[in-house]
């Protein structure tokens, strides 16, 4: 399988091509939703879970995962072999950003990040990270302009939404926020994070 030899973007186009002439195959959900993980796209993954759950072909990781968006799936051994073998392949390096985010090493994230970008300018997960960089980058206007930016895709990404409204906040607009906060969770009403900021807000 060429997630196991780490050549991660040819096997999703492959995984890709197989589930559009045949949508309810359940080992390339499999292991598309692995690949996705692996690679910090939690939010793109879900699709692929929620199909294993309604096909009774979940386990328990399935199920924890499905459970909570942001729980990371941490391989460096298969990204460390990835970035090595294929360093021209951008998943590896955005699942790495997002494990040092994660850990809270930002100046790790953003190279890594920004070479993500510089290859696949429209790459969703990507995009909402470098956001999440820029929502702490004392220049505002760099998170405005990226705000004001943004893709129909990564629109529909309910963490940038939740980036909105916690730059609203951070600024006093609590009704901006508390829109930005209900966006999100219209977009995935399981969001702990945004239920969290709009508690706050309200």
């Amino acid at each position: 399988m060429l997630t196991h030899l780490g050549r991660l973007s040819e096997s999703e186009v492959r995984l890709r091509r197989l589930l559009a002439s045949e949508p309810h195959h359940d080992l390339a959900h499999y292991r598309l939703s692995f690949l996705q993980n692996i690679s910090g796209r939690r939010w793109e993954a879900q699709s692929h879970l929620l199909h294993l759950v309604r096909s009774r072909k979940a386990d328990i990781e399935h199920l924890l995962l499905f459970g909570n968006p942001h729980r990371q799936i941490e391989d460096r051994s298969l990204l460390d072999v990835t970035a090595h073998q294929w360093p021209e392949d951008p998943l590896p390096k955005l699942g790495a950003a997002v494990i040092a985010q994660t850990l809270g090493r930002p100046d790790d994230a953003r190279p890594l990040l920004r070479d993500v970008l510089a290859t696949c300018p429209h790459e969703i997960e990507a995009s909402v990270r470098w956001g999440q960089l820029l929502l702490d980058d004392p220049d505002s206007n760099q998170f405005v302009g990226w705000a004001t930016n943004l893709s129909p895709d990564v629109e529909r990404h309910p963490d940038a939404w939740l980036l909105r409204g916690q730059f609203a906040h951070r600024r006093g607009e609590c009704d901006a926020a508390a829109r930005c906060f209900w966006e999100a969770l219209r977009r995935h009403p399981e969001h702990r994070g945004a239920w969290h900021q709009l508690g706050r807000t309200l």
